[in-house]
């Protein structure tokens, strides 16, 4: 029976997993936890669905990568305010709307907007092709139409950090999915990400996140 965690962005760590294991720190669980897969060195999969309870359309990048290893390509996905038919890793995530859930090979971190990914990404091949508007740091919310000049421009504020969710200490890598059982997602974790309007915040939004583990 699937299992989810519930985070706030200012718990991030403090995974069930974690919770009575503080004498290893969360990189020691991201670094050696197993990477999942059908078969000994391979990856599996993880699933990522965004969840905007903001009235604001949401522009950014995100995606999952290895973070130490400064040579690997991260996997990227976009969200922009006129998506490319030819490019499968772009949407359009409007105000109170919820993305259908993404398929990844599992990496070492899913990212958000944050400034090491946005790097990581401008310095690899990862770059062709993406919405330049999107490939910033943080999480964009505008509240113009989209036929407006400024669609695309934080006009209704901006998260500046993005967030990073962690492989092994937040979330898990199961096995891939079979293609030949039609949805197939026993084993695959589902990693749920929320925006919202927050006051309390500097930048006026939080982002959490829950993990329904396989």
């Amino acid at each position: 029976m699937p299992r989810t965690l519930r985070f706030a962005a200012t718990l991030t760590g403090l995974s069930a997993i974690g919770l009575g294991l503080f004498a290893c720190p969360p990189t020691y669980f991201n670094n050696t936890a197993t990477l999942g897969g059908n078969t000994p060195g391979a990856r599996g999969e993880v699933q990522i669905s965004f969840v905007n309870n903001t009235p604001f359309r949401a522009i950014f990048t995100y995606g999952v990568y290895d973070q130490q290893d400064q040579f690997s390509v991260p996997q990227i996905g976009q969200f922009v305010v006129d998506p490319d038919p030819a490019n499968g890793g772009q949407g359009r995530l409007e105000g109170n709307s919820t993305s259908e859930p993404l398929v990844f090979t599992c990496g070492r971190t899913i990212a958000v907007g944050t400034g090491h990914f946005i790097n990581r990404v401008l310095a690899t091949d990862a770059s062709i092709g993406a919405d330049e508007q999107a490939l910033q740091p943080g999480i964009a919310f505008s509240d113009k139409p989209l036929d407006d000049p400024q669609a695309g421009e934080p006009t209704a504020g901006m998260d500046e950090d993005g967030i990073a969710v962690l492989q092994g200490w937040e979330f898990e890598c199961g096995r891939s999915a079979d293609p030949n059982i039609p949805n197939d997602s026993d084993n695959v974790s589902l990693v749920i990400i929320t925006f919202e309007v927050d006051p309390t915040q500097p930048d006026g939004f939080r982002i959490d996140f829950e993990v329904v583990l396989p």
